[in-house]
């Protein structure tokens, strides 16, 4: 009876805490939706904007969860780069821009040569205008027009390979080629400082620190230039290199395959790929790493499952679970010092609240133990008693509904069916406890009358009488002993 009580007790106590655990008063998720196809999203301190094909530049405000309208272009947008916080833009009627997050600026444009094949830009706001054109027959050269973050023409530069990246470093312009040239040249572009073939085809640059890392085919180099040119071989990978990103003193690299790699000081920290649900402490080359993104001490990673995973060092903290696996783009912020995670799809921006989600899938394993405790108990009992089977039914839908939606993503019906399903458990002990206090009482009360019926018949049934001579026993209107005659007194 004692481990009966306590099983009980046990789990109204853990019913109890889930009921009053998490954030009540601020959202799970909500979502921004677009008329028009959203190629791209920017984040800066808190401030959310987001960019459409048909030329239109919003800003998603979180306080009325609506879109306000910041820039028309114009024009179709026909391509859009970006780096950190600066954003080049192409529209379809051949204009280029240049978005700071919220500031534009429109480039001049010189006569440029050849086709135009693609436009790279900083994180400082340098961009160069990448064209190719035929010289004689069989014969190519690739054009870069280099711009500076005012958008005036500063630089040009010639290649009979193609050029594949560009970033500056310090006061200088840096080119890689799918030569394998690593090229550095001073700020006009116009004299070579120095050359370098490190023998495969340049993937990427991306600022790191006051250096420049590069990555090549299965290989991450870091590049500085102060008086003279270092490069450094820093990490080896096992297949090609498709996401890098840097920020809070980080960098990472994904890998077409679907590997993570986290460096920090130029070495590496952790790797990690994603199967399903599960994260992998090593390179296993499972699912694909769709996009990637560097927040505080946090690792923002998508894959093409539609999850998102929350890495801190490396532990991940929280898998969120998009309804689909058409998002292409994760990022986020923090404010008043609570993390907000923002994915990307095709026509809309969904917001998530990490910290509420986060108590949530406490009181999803809260539920868990207290489901399976619960169980137990209805076990002891066989089955169950009075009205219990319509509320057995409704807490057990009501548990696989919650856990259902949190495998799905919706966060919100997930907590409502978890509220019923602790208000149902609640209400079945409590309901059944009451009832059966009461037919106890009942059995108690009807037993203590049966006793003191009994003790009553008891104490008036009178003594038998016996001869005090022989030992005869005597009826109590007899006056003499019929056996041995002794007269008996009071008789």
């Amino acid at each position: 009876m004692k481990e009966k009580t306590f099983l009980l007790g046990t789990l109204i106590f853990i019913i109890s805490i889930s009921a009053v655990s998490g954030n009540n008063e601020n959202f799970y998720n909500f979502s921004f939706n677009s008329d028009n196809n959203i190629i791209h999203t920017d984040i800066k301190d808190n401030d959310v904007v987001y960019f459409t094909q048909n030329g239109n530049v919003y800003r998603a405000d979180m306080n009325s969860n609506k879109s306000v309208l910041l820039d028309s272009l114009g024009s179709r947008i026909s391509q859009i780069t970006s780096s950190g916080h600066m954003i080049s833009i192409r529209t379809e009627d051949r204009k280029l821009y240049v978005f700071n997050h919220d500031e534009r600026v429109i480039y001049k444009f010189a006569a440029h040569e050849g086709e135009l094949q693609k436009v790279i830009i900083d994180d400082t706001g340098y961009l160069a205008v990448i064209t190719l054109k035929d010289i004689a027959l069989g014969t190519r050269e690739w054009v870069g027009y280099v711009y500076s973050p005012s958008g005036d023409l500063i630089a040009q530069n010639r290649s009979s390979s193609v050029l594949t990246s560009f970033v500056s470093l310090n006061d200088k312009l840096v080119f890689g080629a799918g030569s394998g040239n690593v090229s550095v040249y001073d700020s006009t572009g116009s004299t070579k400082l120095w050359v370098n073939n490190i023998g495969s085809r340049i993937m990427g640059f991306q600022h790191y620190g006051d250096d420049v890392l590069l990555a090549s085919e299965k290989s991450i180099y870091s590049l500085s230039y102060v008086d003279s040119p270092k490069l450094s071989k820093i990490l080896s990978i096992d297949d090609y290199p498709n996401i890098l990103v840097s920020g809070d003193n980080r960098f990472a690299i994904s890998s077409i395959e679907g590997c993570l790699y986290v460096l920090s000081d130029n070495s590496l920290q952790n790797q990690f790929s994603f199967d399903g649900a599960n994260v992998i402490g090593s390179c296993q080359q499972n699912d694909k790493i769709k996009d990637v993104h560097l927040l505080d001490d946090k690792t923002l990673v998508l894959t093409e499952t539609g999850r998102i995973f929350i890495i801190q060092g490396g532990e991940n903290k929280l898998t969120i679970t998009y309804p689909s696996s058409n998002n292409f783009k994760v990022s986020g912020y923090t404010d008043d010092g609570k993390l907000y995670i923002v994915s990307q799809s095709s026509y809309k921006l969904d917001v998530y609240n990490f910290d509420n989600i986060k108590d949530l899938e406490k009181e999803i394993n809260d539920a868990k133990s207290s489901y399976a405790a619960f169980l137990e108990k209805i076990k002891e009992e066989n089955v169950p008693t009075f009205e219990g089977e319509e509320m057995l039914n409704d807490i057990e839908r009501n548990y696989s509904a919650a856990l259902s939606y949190w495998d799905a993503g919706n966060y919100t019906a997930s907590k409502d069916y978890l509220d019923d399903y602790n208000s149902g458990i609640k209400e079945y002990f409590g309901e059944k406890e009451t009832k059966s206090t009461n037919l106890f009482s009942i059995i108690l009360i009807a037993a203590v009358l049966i006793l003191a019926v009994v003790a009553i018949l008891f104490s008036m049934r009178k003594k038998g009488v016996s001869c005090p001579n022989c030992g005869y026993a005597l009826r109590d209107y007899w006056s003499n002993c019929p056996k041995c005659g002794q007269r008996l007194r009071g008789r």
